[in-house]
């Protein structure tokens, strides 16, 4: 069936949603879910899928154009599943992720923060800001994302996000997928300063074990410093080394440039001088904390993370300012309440299990850093429920030409 619609909002998961202004009359005006178009434009779509309150339709023509849709750069863009909003300029696709953290906290979380929801403005990179690419490898030689909505690995040559350093790693890597693919499911490249950290995951089902391992993985280390001397392998999802000078692989703010920003925003939503830091990584926060004067107490699970993050402290001679715990968040508040400030960066699937020790008579004052919009939305809305305020919501574009954001939200007692 086909309709035309006109385009609304940005909506979690890339897709836009739309009204339906000409199609059956048997149709209810149900919304529509549509990718590939821009704010305020009318198209014409295919229905793909209908369920109870929207539907899901493909695009088949733009019928009057938004004047933010430009050309997307990447020959790859619609068939890669990497990004959603090439076809719209930096500017438009900030604006409608900034509406779209609003309208997700107003609707699905009946939140409205006392400041609003705003963009933290900045001369951010649109192209070229990823220092970690995780990449997926097919049994037939393929390297790259998997397609939109699917598992097949599309093929590409370079990336545009990435770091020139790490498309040069992919170029370096491209002559070995014929070793690398019968064992090899997936690479991880990561850049730190001037090196590439190559992580391998091994393919599940994959019979290379123990020294059969270690020797396919010296000989691909070989090969491929002969064309790329920045390029180190490490091994990841099997003996991990016990060690590590650089825990690659292991949880890191992609973008440097837009961590600068929220490093320097979460500083500025700090003003207690003893802080619990928790999901604490490597320092990203707790050091600048530390360095400005501040007591920290970071809790991290991860022990490379967590051993890494004290190899830093004690180089800048920080061990008097930060303690690393090195357990879990849920753990540690078992047996320790948190100070009157708590910092958090949780993973995607959020903080739900370790709200309850949060005490708006203990703890005054909140910062949630979250990559992810909807568990945020669950926590700051159980979070109010215990009698702490919403005082603002921050959105910041971390991940440039995806539905992705970075949000800083400040809840106070």
């Amino acid at each position: 069936m086909k309709m035309q619609v006109r385009v609304g909002a940005l909506a979690y998961g890339g897709a836009f949603v739309a009204d339906i202004i000409d199609g059956d009359p048997e149709t209810p005006k149900k919304k529509v879910f549509i990718r590939d178009v821009a704010p305020g434009e009318v198209v014409e779509a295919q229905l793909v899928s209908e369920e109870k309150n929207l539907i899901h339709a493909s695009l088949l023509q733009v019928v009057e154009p938004s004047p933010a849709r430009i050309t997307p750069p990447c020959p790859w863009f619609g068939a890669c599943g990497g990004c959603d909003l090439q076809h719209l300029n930096i500017d438009t696709q900030r604006d409608a992720k900034r509406e779209m953290v609003e309208r997700a906290l107003q609707f699905q979380g009946k939140l409205k923060p006392l400041r609003g929801v705003t963009l933290i403005e900045a001369a951010l990179p649109a192209f070229h800001y990823r220092r970690r690419v995780s990449l997926h490898l097919s049994e037939n030689g393929e390297i790259g994302f998997y397609r939109s909505g699917s598992g097949d690995v599309v093929d590409i040559e370079y990336c545009l996000l990435a770091t020139d350093d790490l498309n040069a790693a992919l170029k370096s890597i491209r002559p070995l997928l014929p070793v690398l693919c019968p064992h090899i499911g997936g690479i991880t490249l990561e850049q730190s300063q001037n090196e590439v950290f190559c992580v391998l995951q091994l393919r599940k089902g994959s019979h290379l074990e123990g020294t059969a391992f270690e020797l396919a993985k010296t000989k691909i280390a070989n090969l491929i410093v002969e064309q790329n001397s920045k390029v180190l392998f490490i091994q990841h999802n099997f003996v991990a080394e016990k060690h590590p000078r650089f825990p690659a692989g292991h949880f890191s703010q992609v973008n440097e440039s837009a961590n600068q920003v929220l490093v320097a925003e979460v500083l500025q939503s700090i003003e207690s001088t003893y802080v619990t830091e928790l999901y604490a990584g490597a320092g990203n926060f707790s050091i600048p904390l530390a360095q400005r004067g501040t007591l920290v107490d970071a809790v991290e699970a991860d022990p490379y993370l967590a051993r890494h993050g004290k190899d830093l402290v004690a180089s800048l001679g920080l061990t008097d300012k930060i303690s690393i715990f090195e357990t879990t968040c849920e753990r540690y508040l078992q047996r320790t309440p948190p100070q009157e400030a708590i910092l958090l960066d949780p993973p995607r699937s959020g903080a739900k299990t370790i709200l309850k020790y949060f005490e708006p008579q203990k703890s005054k004052h909140i910062v949630y850093v979250s990559c992810s919009l909807p568990t945020l939305t669950r926590d700051l809305k159980e979070l109010c429920a215990k009698g702490y305020t919403l005082e603002s919501v921050k959105v910041l574009d971390m991940f440039s030409q995806t539905h992705h954001v970075e949000t800083l939200s400040v809840l106070k007692a």
